[in-house]
C-alpha cells in the first residue's frame, strides 16, 4: 500500500509533517483493558496540568499552527477546529468518551504529544491513500450515517482531505471530521494512524509520537508495525500490507513465555544486600520523581504504587564511557536516582564498558565508529568520582556490564536476538532514515538494546531511567525480562536538555556542560544557552523549587526580571552545585567584568603563529582553533560572532594582518590572543633587539644541557621576560640565577615570542642573586 501527500499540499504549506504507524495483525483478544485505561487517564492527567483553560490551550504554538493553517484556506477555526483542539478541548471539560482500544491508544498519545492522529481501518480502504485537495466527484460518508439511505457530502472544491482511490474521503477538512468508512470497529485488525505536525513548530513531537505508537501498537495489540515519515522532499510512503484477513488470530495463550534457551542468570552477579530493607514514603519526593521532569512513565500506576509500597527498589542508570566526562544532560537521571536513594531504594550505577564499545545508536544518523576495550577503560577511569559527587557513594552498588556480557555464548546471544525482529529493529526512527537514505546500518548496532535489556535481567531492576531517546532501549529490557520469567521492570524517562548547539547535548557532538568543568567555563557555557531554553534548565539541572522556577519565569514574562538577570541566576546555582558557593559567585564577578564591563578577562589562552603574514579570517580562525572547518568559521562570521581587537568581523573575505597581543574573539567567552613566532636566526635577533629596545615582554625557547657540557643537548627551556625563567624537569617554573646560567650552558634560542605588552622595570632584579630581564635578552641575543 501506498500513502501520498499532495505536491499540492507542500506548495501551500511547505512545512508540513507527517508521522505514519502502519499496523497489521492487531489482535484485540489480548489487549488488557486496565493497562489502555491506565495511558488515557494520565494522559488526561498530564493534560490538565499543562493546560488550566481553553485560551491556554489556543495559545499552544501547535494548537495556533493549525488555527493558522485553517484559517489560510478559508475554514473558520472557531467552526471547524482541528481534531487536535477538538479532542483536548472536550477532555479538559471533562467530556471523554471511551471508543475502542485502539482509539484510546491513539487519543493517549495524541494527547500526551498534542498532535491530531488519525486512526482508519486499513480493510475499508480501496487502493492507495492520499492527501490532497478535493477532487470533483469525491465524496464523504458522514459518521454513524446510513450509507444505503444518507446522500452523501460533497467536499469544497480544493478542500484538503485524505482520500483513497475510489474518492471516497476518509477526513474532511484535513483533520476536522472522520467519515463512517474510515472508522475503527470490533473486526479491525490492520490500522492506518497519520500524525500530522509541522517542520519548526512540533516536528520533534510527530517523531517522538511516531516511536511511541508504533511501540505502544506493538506491545498493546500484539502487531506488526511499519513507520514513516512525510515531508516536502519525502512525499511517499510504501508497505507490505500483511494479510489481516487470512488465517486465525494469535490468542494470548499462545505468547511466549517461555527463555526458549536463553542461559539462566540468577548467579551471574553477587547480590548486595541492601542496606535498607525498607523504603520511606514521602508524597513530595514521590510526586517530583514522578513529575518534574518525567516525560514517559512506564508503567505510572504500577510505579506510584510500588513508591508507596516502602518496598525497597532496585533502580538502575546505565551509561556508556564514550567520553571522559560527565556532562549536564547525564547527570539529570543521576539527579533523579537521588530523588530515588532520598528515599532509601537501592541505586545500580552501570557502567556499559562492554556496551561502550559498541556505541548506542539511538540519536546516530549514521554507523558509530567502535571503541576499543583501552579506549573506554580510560574514559571511564574517573566515572565513578564524578558520579560521587551528586550520589551518595556509599549507598550506591556500580556494576560494570563486562561482568555478564563477556561471559555470553554465542548461542545465547541468537536466543536473546529471537526476541526481537528485523522489522522492530527498524522502526527506531534513525534506523529507518538511514535505511531509506540507504546509510549502512551495522548489525553490531541491532544487537545494543538487547545488551542493555539483558543488563535488567542481571541486575533485577525494577526500574530504570534515562532519556526520551533510550525508551527502545527500556522497552527492550522490560521484553527481555519478561522472557526471563521477570517482572518487566518500570520505565521513566526525562527530558533532554538542548547542548551548546541546540541538539541534544551529546559527548559525541562535543557541546557539552560538564560537571567538571571549571567553574568560570561552566558558568560562561551556561551563560550561552538561549533565553527559551532557561526554563528546561532551571528545572532540569538545578535543585530550585518548581514553584520558584515558575516565579522566574512570570517575572521574565512581566518584564521585572531581564533574562541576563535570570540567566545568571541559572549559571550560579549550577556552579554551586558542583563546585560549592565561593566558587559560583567568583563565576559570576569574572563573567560580568569580562561582558558586562567590557574587560578583559585576566588570562587569555596565547596562540602561537609562525609569521605575521595576511590570512583570511576564516583561516585565522581556523589557525587559532575558534573554529574546526572552514564551514564552521563561514557560519561564526556571518552570523556576527568575530571580532578581532573588539571590532566585529562580519565580510568572510576579510584579510587580517596578525600583530603581536592582537585579541581574537569568538562568540561572548571565547578569547586567545596572537603571539608572532619568529624562527630564523636574523628573526630572532631582530626579536630580540626590538624587546630590549621597546621593553615588551617576550618569551625565549632554547636548548640547555643541565651538566654543564657542550656536548648532547637534550633539554628545552623557556624564558618569559620579566616573569620567569623555565628551567630544569618539565612544567617546574624557577628562577636561574647567574651562576647557572653557565651550569645550564645556554646553547641556543630556538625562536622568540614577543606578546607585545610593554613592562617596566626591565632591568629591575625582582631578587638578589637573579638576572635582571635586560640581561637576559642580551645574554640570549650574543647566543645567536
Amino acid at each position: 500500500m501506498k500513502f501520498t501527500v499532495d505536491p499540492k499540499v507542500f506548495q501551500r504549506f511547505p512545512n508540513v509533517y507527517v508521522g505514519v504507524v502502519a499496523a497489521y495483525g492487531l489482535n484485540l483478544d489480548m489487549v488488557d483493558d486496565e493497562a489502555v485505561a491506565v495511558l488515557l487517564d494520565n494522559a488526561l492527567d498530564d493534560l490538565h496540568q499543562r493546560f488550566k483553560s481553553g485560551d491556554a490551550l489556543r495559545a499552544d504554538p501547535g494548537i495556533k499552527a493549525w488555527r493558522e493553517a485553517f484559517t489560510t484556506l478559508g475554514y473558520n477555526p472557531n467552526k471547524f477546529s482541528s481534531s487536535i483542539e477538538g479532542l483536548a478541548s472536550r477532555a479538559l471539560k471533562g467530556k471523554m468518551p471511551r471508543v475502542s482500544p485502539i482509539v484510546d491508544v491513539a487519543n493517549s498519545v495524541a494527547l500526551k504529544y498534542l498532535l491530531p492522529i488519525g486512526a482508519h481501518d486499513l480493510n475499508r480502504i480501496e487502493g492507495d491513500l492520499y492527501l490532497r485537495p478535493a477532487h470533483e466527484g469525491d465524496f464523504f460518508t458522514p459518521l454513524g450515517s446510513d450509507e444505503s439511505e444518507a446522500e452523501p457530502e460533497r467536499p469544497d472544491a480544493g478542500e484538503f482531505v485524505y482520500v483513497d482511490d475510489s474518492g471516497e474521503v476518509r477526513t474532511r477538512r484535513w483533520v476536522w471530521r472522520q467519515g463512517n468508512n474510515a472508522k475503527i470497529e470490533e473486526d479491525t485488525n490492520a490500522v492506518f494512524f497519520p500524525i500530522d505536525g509541522w517542520r519548526g513548530v512540533n516536528d520533534d513531537a510527530v517523531r517522538a509520537a511516531t516511536d511511541a505508537l508504533a511501540t505502544l501498537v506493538r506491545e498493546v495489540f500484539d502487531a506488526q508495525v511499519q513507520t514513516f515519515h512525510l515531508d516536502a522532499e519525502h512525499q511517499h510512503a510504501s508497505w507490505t500490507e500483511g494479510e489481516p484477513d487470512s488465517g486465525a488470530r494469535r490468542r494470548a495463550s499462545d505468547r511466549i513465555t517461555e527463555p526458549h534457551g536463553l542461559p539462566i542468570i540468577s548467579d551471574v552477579r553477587a547480590r548486595i544486600q541492601p542496606t535498607t530493607p525498607q523504603a520511606l514514603v514521602d508524597e513530595q519526593i514521590i510526586h517530583d520523581i514522578l513529575t518534574r521532569g518525567t516525560v514517559d512513565l512506564i508503567v505510572r500506576d504500577d510505579l506510584e504504587k510500588a513508591l508507596h509500597s516502602g518496598r525497597q527498589l532496585r533502580v538502575k542508570f546505565g551509561i556508556d564511557p564514550t567520553s571522559s566526562k560527565v556532562h549536564l544532560g547525564r547527570a539529570v537521571p543521576i539527579r533523579k536516582m537521588r530523588q530515588f536513594q532520598r528515599l532509601g531504594h537501592q541505586i545500580i550505577i552501570i557502567i556499559g564498558d562492554f556496551t561502550g564499545m559498541l556505541g548506542d545508536a539511538s540519536d546516530k544518523d549514521a554507523m558509530r565508529t567502535m571503541l576499543t576495550r583501552e579506549q573506554v577503560r580510560a574514559n571511564m577511569a574517573t566515572y565513578s568520582d564524578q558520579i560521587k559527587g551528586i550520589l551518595d557513594a556509599g549507598l550506591v552498588e556500580f556494576r560494570h556490564n563486562s561482568e555478564w556480557l563477556d561471559a555470553l555464548r554465542f548461542s545465547e546471544i541468537i536466543a536473546l536476538a529471537s526476541q526481537f525482529t528485523v522489522a522492530q529493529m527498524l522502526q527506531r526512527e534513525n534506523f529507518a532514515e538511514r535505511w531509506r537514505d540507504e546509510k549502512p546500518i551495522g548489525l553490531q548496532e541491532m544487537l545494543y538494546p538487547l545488551l542493555q535489556g539483558y543488563d535488567s535481567v542481571a541486575i533485577e531492576a525494577d526500574v530504570e531511567l534515562g532519556g526520551t531517546d533510550q525508551l527502545f532501549n527500556l522497552l527492550a529490557g522490560r521484553t527481555i525480562q519478561k522472557a526471563y520469567g521477570q517482572q518487566p521492570q518500570d520505565i521513566l524517562t526525562n527530558q533532554l536538555i538542548p547542548g551548546l548547539d541546540g541538539r541534544k547535548m551529546s559527548s559525541s557532538w562535543g557541546n557539552t556542560t560538564n560537571i567538571v568543568d571549571d567553574p568560570t567555563d561552566m558558568f560562561g557555557k551556561l551563560m550561552s544557552i538561549s533565553d527559551e531554553q532557561m526554563p528546561i534548565y532551571f528545572e532540569m539541572t538545578t535543585d530550585l523549587l518548581l514553584s520558584e522556577v515558575a516565579a522566574i519565569k512570570e517575572a521574565i514574562e512581566r518584564g521585572e526580571l531581564h533574562p541576563m538577570e535570570a540567566k545568571k541566576r541559572l549559571a550560579g546555582e549550577v556552579v554551586k552545585l558542583y563546585h560549592g558557593p565561593a566558587a559560583a559567585e567568583e563565576a559570576r564577578t569574572g563573567f560580568e567584568k569580562v561582558f558586562q564591563q567590557r574587560a578583559l578577562p585576566g588570562e587569555i589562552p596565547a596562540i602561537l603563529l609562525k609569521d605575521d603574514a595576511p590570512r583570511s579570517i576564516l583561516d585565522l580562525l581556523i589557525q587559532t582553533g575558534l573554529a574546526p572547518s572552514r564551514k564552521q568559521a563561514r557560519q561564526l562570521v556571518d552570523g556576527g560572532g568575530v571580532s578581532v581587537d573588539s571590532a566585529k568581523v562580519t565580510d568572510i573575505a576579510a584579510q587580517i594582518i596578525p600583530m603581536p597581543g592582537m585579541v581574537v574573539k569568538k562568540g561572548s567567552r571565547s578569547f586567545v590572543k596572537l603571539h608572532i613566532v619568529a624562527e630564523q636566526p636574523e628573526a630572532i635577533r631582530a626579536a630580540l633587539q626590538q624587546a630590549i629596545a621597546s621593553q615588551h615582554r617576550v618569551r625565549i625557547d632554547y636548548t640547555y644541557n643541565p651538566d654543564g657540557s657542550r656536548a648532547g643537548v637534550s633539554h628545552t627551556g623557556e624564558a618569559i621576560c620579566p616573569t620567569e625563567i623555565k628551567a630544569g624537569r618539565s612544567g617546574e617554573m624557577v628562577w636561574v640565577a647567574k651562576p647557572a646560567i653557565k651550569s645550564y650552558n645556554l646553547s641556543g634560542i630556538t625562536r622568540v615570542v614577543s606578546t607585545g605588552e610593554p613592562v617596566d622595570g626591565l632591568e629591575t632584579e625582582n631578587e638578589p642573586g637573579k638576572l635582571s630581564c635586560l640581561a637576559l635578552l642580551r645574554f640570549c641575543l650574543r647566543l645567536v
